[in-house]
């Protein structure tokens, strides 16, 4: 659910501020991250890093965490127990 209804006439976009922005605004911190998760699904990764390329150093760094796959984490092997003969 919207944080605020607003409607698309030009009246109510305020000069000066960014497109992302007004959509934090508008929208709960749920509905940003799903539309941040469908933007990211249909980007190719070339588009993914030309917006990245974009960003400043530190905003970049910690997104290029964030979007790298996840390594394979392999579960620790557990030493078997003594049996007792």
């Amino acid at each position: 659910m919207p944080k605020k209804s607003q409607s698309n006439s030009q009246g109510n976009i305020k000069l000066g501020v960014s497109l992302g922005e007004r959509i934090f605004e508008a929208l709960t911190k749920t509905e940003i991250s799903l539309l941040l998760d469908e933007l990211l699904a249909i980007l190719s990764l070339y588009q993914q890093l030309t917006a990245l390329a974009k960003l400043q150093p530190d905003t970049k760094a910690t997104l290029t965490q964030i979007l790298a796959p996840s390594p394979t984490v392999e579960p620790e092997k557990q030493p078997k127990p003594n049996r007792l003969p």
